[in-house]
């Protein structure tokens, strides 16, 4: 699977985030430290079934990865934007401008 190098970005960012080395995240995936390696220096293709294994180990969503963002808590967040919207928006930014 061809991937932007952003994903391998966020694979490494979230093994660094969680302390794990390669050695340790590449044992707990299942695999030898010089796939993981690869995998975030993008010398070795990344499967499916390897990325989903990548995900739940660093307890992040395949499309957080994929993506950048996790559709499901987009979503949320911009459901409770137009429900803030309906209200007369966020009170926060009316106090901010008001002075006192």
């Amino acid at each position: 699977m061809e991937l932007s190098p952003m994903v391998r970005i966020r694979i490494c960012a979230h093994r660094v985030q969680q302390g794990l080395s390669i050695a340790e995240a590449a044992h707990r995936a299942g695999v030898s430290p010089v796939v993981w390696e690869g995998v975030e220096s993008g010398s070795e293709p990344l499967t499916e079934e390897l990325l989903s294994r990548i995900a739940q180990l660093l307890e992040v969503s395949v499309e957080y990865l994929l993506l950048g963002f996790d559709k499901i808590i987009y979503a949320r967040w911009r459901d409770e934007a137009k429900a803030a919207s309906r209200f007369g928006g966020c009170r926060h930014e009316e106090a901010a401008a008001s002075p006192n």
